[in-house]
């Protein structure tokens, strides 16, 4: 069952992926979202439930380099959002976990 602080902090999560996304403009933004939702059956409102798939289909889809841009970047978001510090070289799933153990705490 999910609970409102689940739903605050997905909203927030999504809102950190989708300003990392969005530093390669629109139309990219909205390619990798359609790649995502459509090659790995994978939908917006899992990519904080299911960070590992999340992460594995982006490197599938754009490679272990490309992968590792826009998880910095996306973790850059989620470190200015939740005012923390995450050691650098974290996977995507890591940085969730810590994410969510600041906004529970808050």
């Amino acid at each position: 069952m999910t609970t409102r602080d689940d739903h605050e902090f997905d909203t927030q999560i999504l809102k950190c992926i989708d300003k990392a996304l969005s530093s390669f403009g629109d139309n990219p933004r909205v390619l990798l979202y359609y790649i995502i939702i459509k090659n790995c059956s994978i939908s917006k409102d899992q990519f904080t439930t299911k960070p590992a798939e999340f992460a594995d289909c982006l490197r599938r889809s754009l490679g272990r380099s490309g992968y590792r841009l826009i998880e910095t970047l996306i973790i850059r978001e989620i470190q200015s959002a939740f005012r923390i510090s995450i050691k650098e070289g974290s996977l995507f799933s890591e940085a969730i976990k810590q994410a969510r153990e600041r906004f529970l705490t808050c």
